[in-house]
């Protein structure tokens, strides 16, 4: 039965069976194109309600800090040992760069990523170290990306330097430092 009346005197219609019915005795042709319509504007205004309500996750790269490292030796007074701090001696020390970062308000949601593209002086390659964030990450984010005394001696000092901030393929900020140019590119 399509239509039920209820006792308290309630009209109650089957939506399946009414569809059914309908699709069954044929239904005109102007009545299809008015039901899929519609269904059409239903489902884009329930994607854009939640296109509306889902915020983008937005970040800012605030500054980038390059740092040289030189080897140090250290005396232990009364011990009579001498350390180098490094890999090797005579190695020139090793380099950092730091990324000051900020995820905006709601925050990035896990699987964000710092791109750090970097061009040593004696190895016109460029070179990229990825450090992936599996959690939420809002706020104040710093990140440091070290160079070790054997990537120095092997590749050079780095020369140019390109930082970005991705979440699924998307650039959501993105600074580089003064000698990156399309000059410096290999």
């Amino acid at each position: 039965m399509i239509v039920d009346t209820t006792p308290d005197h309630l009209i109650r219609v089957d939506p399946v069976l009414l569809c059914t019915h309908i699709w069954a005795r044929g239904f005109r042709l102007p009545w299809r194109g008015l039901l899929i319509g519609m269904a059409v504007l239903a489902l884009v205004v329930a994607r854009a309600a939640h296109a509306q309500t889902a915020p983008r996750p937005r970040a800012e790269i605030v500054r980038v800090e390059q740092f040289t490292l030189q080897n140090q030796q250290i005396d232990y007074p009364g011990a009579r040992v001498r350390t180098t701090d490094g890999a090797v001696p005579d190695s020139p020390g090793s380099q950092q760069i730091r990324v000051h970062w900020h995820a905006l308000p709601p925050g990035i949601p896990p699987g964000a990523v710092l791109m750090l593209e970097v061009i040593h002086d004696r190895n016109p390659v460029i070179q990229n170290k990825i450090l992936p964030y599996r959690t939420v990450s809002i706020g104040d984010i710093h990140s440091t990306v070290v160079f070790t005394a054997r990537d120095i001696q092997q590749s050079g000092y780095v020369n140019a330097w390109r930082a970005s901030v991705a979440w699924r393929g998307r650039i959501l900020a993105r600074t580089h430092s003064p000698t990156w140019t399309t000059a410096s590119l290999p």
